[in-house]
């Protein structure tokens, strides 16, 4: 469990989403803990570590003696991890995946002159909103989405638990952008439950009824809501693919952390080589 100051110290220094604890439970499905510096969530005889240290450097040393506490105090039997590099050795991985989060710096960061273009052309036919619930326009689109685009399947069970995370949370909100006519074009969902960081969370575009830069305009109302606010970044999340990786690149975002997945069976026994070496 996680207490109240512990969430206190979390939102503190939280820096990747996976330090959001309403959003680390609705993706999870797990329980949040804290040990030593590092969040994990438990779901049965799961392990999930996020082994990026919200109040110290790095050190991958550190963090392997830490995950084998957490395994044998949770007696896991999967174990998946989210770190800068690979930090579990001995035990062959079933899974991985390679990735960045990309930021952008709200003090020094300057928007290109071609995505302010985007912005005003679509500020002409667009009026933005914001709202906390999550409706069933919201949800249509949604799974038009999820329909329309080839996505692995974690990324669409991750979509599928918006609901979730939005009924739970209470520093995400929804930024809305309607048509003249009232048809909502796109929305973004942004987390605001750091001191220095706003989270990019999700972005939706309604596939019927496209209206070029309304992604931009969305993204710009977060950029200057974060000003406004005080924060010093907005994470943008991870590269995902090409098309996702253009359009953060293009607004000056910037990969600021390696993110390693490995998803490890720990029942399994190691193969002899890793045996071998360890001899």
């Amino acid at each position: 469990m996680i207490t109240e100051s512990e969430k206190s110290f979390i939102r503190t220094h939280a820096y990747v989403p996976e330090h959001i604890v309403e959003y680390g439970e609705a993706i999870s499905g797990g329980e949040p803990y804290l040990f030593d510096n590092f969040l994990c969530y438990v779901r049965g005889s799961t392990l999930i570590v996020v082994g990026y240290p919200l109040k110290e450097v790095f050190i991958k040393r550190k963090v392997q003696k830490i995950i084998d506490s957490m395994i044998k105090r949770f007696k896991a039997q999967r174990l998946a991890v989210i770190a800068p590099e690979d930090v579990v050795y001995g035990r062959k991985w079933i899974e991985h995946n390679s990735d960045h989060y990309y930021r952008y710096e709200l003090v020094e960061g300057r928007i290109p002159s071609k995505v302010r273009n985007m912005i005003n052309r679509s500020h002409k036919e667009l009026i933005v909103s914001e709202c906390k619930e999550l409706t069933d326009e919201h949800r249509e689109l949604i799974r038009a989405f999820l329909e329309s685009h080839r996505l692995q399947e974690d990324v669409k069970y991750i979509y599928k638990r918006i609901p979730f995370y939005l009924a739970h949370s209470s520093s995400a909100i929804i930024l809305n952008a309607r048509n003249k006519e009232g048809v909502l074009i796109a929305f973004d969902i942004v987390d605001c439950g750091s001191q220095d960081y706003v989270f990019y969370m999700f972005n939706v575009t309604n596939e019927k009824h496209r209206i070029p830069g309304s992604s931009d305009l969305l993204l710009y109302t977060i950029v200057q809501r974060a000003k406004r606010d005080g924060y010093r970044f907005v994470n943008l999340g991870l590269g995902i693919n090409r098309g996702v990786t253009f359009f953060k690149e293009k607004w000056g975002g910037e990969p600021f952390l390696t993110y390693e997945y490995y998803l490890y069976n720990l029942t399994q026994e190691a193969p002899l080589l890793d045996l071998l070496q360890k001899l």
